[in-house]
């Protein structure tokens, strides 16, 4: 398991868009040689974080623009 405590300092500066920095939002980030780093913003240091290939990461965005994703209520 990859925890925040094991990336490089500043990896995971990207919040989302609608997400408030001072709340609960989801961080993302490039791992040079590993692919795609997902985090919840209030995790702590040892918080983990998922990690996808570029490929994988690419397959995601591609089923978010086609709108294959439900959205919650």
């Amino acid at each position: 398991m990859i925890t925040k405590a094991d990336l490089p300092t500043g990896l995971l500066p990207q919040h989302t868009a609608v997400g408030d920095p001072e709340r609960s939002c989801v961080q993302v980030g490039y791992l040079p040689g590993r692919g795609i780093v997902v985090a919840h913003s209030q995790e702590g240091g040892n918080g983990a974080v998922l990690l996808f290939t570029v490929r994988e990461w690419e397959a995601f965005i591609r089923g978010v623009k086609a709108d294959e994703f439900p959205a919650m209520a």
